[in-house]
């Protein structure tokens, strides 16, 4: 299937769908949610809108998600990065979850 550029704005189709017809209009750095203005990355797109494309940009957008866990890695700060529960969780039951 063909997905033309103009499609995904009438069509009110996700980021991961614009991005693979060409636009980039509501992805990440355009949304601005959680933290992704602190990290370096790039928004695959492509402009045929095609199967070809459609795939390549999704692997595109798995390598740009690794780049951004690898920032997270290296810029974690030293020390315990798990968190100590204050309470145990229960169940409606009565017995622990946690």
């Amino acid at each position: 299937m063909h997905l033309p550029p103009k499609r995904p704005l009438s069509g009110a189709l996700p980021g991961p769908a614009f991005a693979r017809a060409g636009q980039a209009g509501t992805s990440e750095k355009i949304v601005r949610t959680a933290a992704y203005d602190q990290f370096e990355f790039e928004i695959p797109t492509a402009a045929n809108g095609d199967c070809y494309d459609r795939a390549w940009v999704h692997v595109e957008e798995i390598r740009q998600s690794m780049r951004i866990v690898e920032q997270c890695v290296r810029n974690m700060p030293q020390g315990p990065y798990k968190i100590k529960p204050s309470a145990r969780l229960t169940s409606r039951k009565g017995t622990n979850v946690a």
